[in-house]
């Protein structure tokens, strides 16, 4: 069974060409636009016992952060592997989240199959295989 992917940005190009890249090497991709909409996507597939494998989350977006969505999951408890995606990352920013947050983290522009190996590291890492 395909590994299903999350993907949370507010810019409709980046969603367009991450889905590409994901979907090219075998994986489900669903998307949302913000924080919120991904925080009520991830809450629907845990209901219907079709949870996602990992979230790409942009850390700067209207209405929720991608730092605001992960700190909402882990208050209820959800626990899923993340790639954050940022174009304004710091070092500090960096630390933290790969650190801290227990995430990756990918600074724009990059290419897609850099995304690609790193999503199916994390979900090897996470004793998950990829979509393959």
């Amino acid at each position: 069974m395909a590994k299903h992917i999350l993907v949370v940005d507010d810019e409709m190009s980046f969603r367009f060409a991450s889905r590409l890249a994901f979907r090219q090497v075998g994986f489900d991709v669903s998307e949302a636009v913000d924080g919120y909409e991904a925080l009520k996507l991830i809450v629907s597939s845990l209901d219907s016992g079709n949870p996602y494998d990992m979230l790409l989350l942009d850390i700067q977006m209207p209405n929720m952060t991608g730092i605001e969505l992960y700190n909402a999951l882990k208050e209820l408890g959800i626990s899923i592997p993340v790639i954050f995606i940022s174009g304004y990352a710091d070092g500090a920013m960096i630390e933290d989240i790969e650190k801290r947050i227990n995430g990756k983290l990918l600074q724009k522009p990059f290419e897609s199959q850099q995304l690609v190996r790193l999503a199916e590291s994390l979900l090897n890492e996470k004793g998950e295989c990829n979509g393959n």
